[in-house]
């Protein structure tokens, strides 16, 4: 948790070390000004760093009330890593992203011993936006996708006292509460973004925020790693989530008619 407090105030710090040029917003009225019309394509990486990317399961339903009887409260709050890619042509966007999770979880159940949990999702996707409203520095989008979505707990107990011989580590026996268990899914996806510092030269930067939702295909059922599966929970994926982040562009200029 030491780390991901260390990433948030890189995020929010960050503007104050960035070119002024880059992220100032410019009076509309300027005559000044370059014209973003002038940029009608633009290719652009997007990142966003735990802390600034949050999701929140909506779904896993069955799974969340399987593992609550059993004393254990999994978190349904994630902080992600984002990143992606795409291109733009005029007021259309087109991109690939991937928001990842590799962090661990003390868990504090009903009961002893306590618990320690390692939580992973995965979530690829595809989308394309479309500008409703823009100006000269803003852009609103409204962006759908389709992408596939992967996620697995691993809950172990944690307990003291256990000596480790590391000349025999191989031998070492963990015990093991519940089964390492995995949930995969299709999805679709319905967002809201709001870009702000729209193109005006060669390269540009932008902070973007995006509202959005995430909703299963199908029901899936839940899976053990490396094991057979009798009565497993089946559960549809569905997810909350809020990313902000920073877009860099490199964007062309219209050609000049001769």
């Amino acid at each position: 948790m030491r780390y991901t407090s260390i990433l948030c105030l890189f995020v929010l710090l960050l503007p104050i070390f960035l070119p002024a040029q880059v992220l100032q917003q410019e009076n509309p009225k300027s005559s000044q000004l370059k014209d973003p019309d002038n940029f009608p394509f633009s290719f652009f990486l997007s990142l966003g760093l735990p802390g600034a990317t949050m999701s929140y399961d909506h779904g896993y339903q069955n799974l969340y009330e399987l593992f609550e009887t059993k004393g254990v409260n999994l978190p349904r709050y994630r902080s992600m890593l984002f990143y992606g890619a795409g291109i733009r042509y005029k007021r259309v966007y087109a991109g690939a992203s991937l928001s990842s999770l590799i962090a661990p979880f003390i868990l504090e159940p009903y009961g002893n011993p306590k618990y320690n949990m390692v939580a992973s999702q995965s979530v690829n996707m595809f989308n394309v936006g479309f500008s409703i409203f823009q100006n000269r520095n803003s852009a609103l989008i409204l962006k759908a996708g389709i992408g596939d979505a992967s996620s697995s707990f691993w809950i172990t107990p944690l307990e003291g006292g256990i000596e480790v011989d590391f000349d025999q580590i191989e031998q070492v026996a963990e015990p093991i509460a519940f089964p390492h268990v995995f949930h995969k899914s299709m999805f679709l996806d319905l967002g809201i973004e709001l870009l702000q510092g729209r193109a005006k030269s060669r390269t540009s930067l932008s902070q973007n925020i995006q509202f959005g939702y995430r909703r299963g295909l199908n029901e899936e059922s839940w899976q053990a790693v490396n094991a057979s599966s009798v009565n497993a929970p089946i559960d549809r994926f569905g997810q909350f989530y809020v990313q902000v982040f920073f877009l860099f562009g490199a964007n062309f200029p219209k050609k000049n008619k001769s």
